[in-house]
This record gives structure tokens, C-alpha cells and sequence, in this order.
């Protein structure tokens, strides 16, 4: 869910599979954990496997399809690290919303479709 744009426009928005574990209140640019560097900066993570368009438009969602990813979880749990969303375009901003956000309906969700 796009919380905000201050600096509007499109850029794309590319999915990749984290490949290594990281700690979720010690990770940052530099570090997966305290004292434990990432292998590149900004992350250690796979070719991206999906992406999406963004446009000027804020408080929508974005979707994203990751049925391979989470057969994959699902198959492998040991190996799920979880997504990272990395952005082509440097001069565009766009906030999303995290699992922490003040307003519970605007925080990612995985919406499952039965074929």
C-alpha cells in the first residue's frame, strides 16, 4: 500500500527473494545483523523474479504476483527469507506501508486466488 510520493512519477519496482538470513531490528543498508555484513551493501538477494509499475497515485495498492516464490517457502522453509522491493529510479520516491503501521488495513497482505 503506497502511503505516500513526494517526489511523484513512475518508476518501476522490481521483486527479489532475500537469499540469507538477516535480523529484522539489526538489519540496515550495511549490515544483516549486528556485526554480520551483507555480502554487497543494500542486501544480499537473487536476480529479481517479478516487478510492477508505479504511477502518481498514492493510497493504492500494488500487486505482485508470488506464486512460485511461496510454493518455494512452502517447500523450503529453512531457505525464506523473505521479498525485497528495489527501485529502478533514484529521483522518484514512494513510501509503502510496513507489517508495523499505525493503520492495520494499509500493511502488506498476501491475497491467495484458487484456480
Amino acid at each position: 500500500f503506497s502511503t505516500a510520493q513526494p517526489r511523484p512519477g513512475d518508476a518501476k519496482i522490481y521483486v527479489h527473494r532475500i537469499s540469507r538470513s538477516w535480523d529484522e531490528e539489526e538489519a540496515n543498508w550495511y549490515e544483516a545483523s549486528d556485526g554480520d555484513d551483507w555480502s554487497e551493501e543494500g542486501g544480499d538477494f537473487e536476480d529479481a523474479f517479478a516487478d510492477f509499475q508505479t504511477t502518481d497515485e498514492i493510497e493504492v495498492w500494488n500487486k505482485v504476483a508470488v506464486t512460485e516464490y511461496v510454493k518455494d517457502a512452502i517447500e523450503d522453509p529453512d531457505n525464506n527469507f523473505g521479498l525485497l522491493l528495489f527501485m529502478e529510479v533514484t529521483m522518484l520516491t514512494v513510501e509503502y506501508a510496513s507489517s508495523e503501521d499505525d493503520t492495520k488495513k494499509n500493511r502488506p497482505k498476501l491475497t491467495l486466488t484458487m484456480k
